[in-house]
C-alpha cells in the first residue's frame, strides 16, 4: 500500500490503472470506479475533512503549497494527510493512509 500511495503522490494526473491498482489494495473485484479522476469516487469509509488547493503565494501556515492537500479522519479522530497534483489524487491518498 505504501508504494500506492508513494506513486499518487507523485503523478501528475490519474489513470484507469491506479484505479485498479487501488481496487486490488482494497481487496474488491467488481467495479472499478474512476478513484483517481473524479471527486465523486470516493473510497468505502472516505472521510475528508478539509482540501487546500495549490497556492502560488504564502500558505496558511507560511509555506508555499505545489499539491493538492487533503485531511482524512478516522474514527478515533485521528488525521491523515494526503498530497497530490490533483484533488482527486490528495482525497485518495489521505484515505489510503488512514488504512494503513
Amino acid at each position: 500500500m505504501k508504494d500506492l500511495i508513494t506513486r499518487l503522490e507523485q503523478v501528475t494526473e490519474g489513470s484507469r490503472d491506479l484505479d485498479v491498482e487501488i481496487v486490488w489494495a482494497l481487496g474488491h473485484t467488481n467495479e472499478i470506479p474512476h478513484y483517481t479522476t473524479s471527486l465523486d469516487a470516493k473510497l468505502p469509509g472516505e472521510n475528508i475533512r478539509g482540501v487546500s488547493a495549490p497556492a502560488p503565494g504564502e500558505g496558511w501556515e507560511g509555506t508555499w503549497r505545489e499539491f493538492w492537500e487533503a485531511w482524512h479522519c478516522n474514527e478515533d479522530g485521528k488525521y491523515f494527510l494526503g498530497k497530490g497534483h490533483t484533488e482527486a489524487l490528495a482525497r485518495r491518498g489521505a484515505a489510503l493512509k488512514a488504512r494503513e
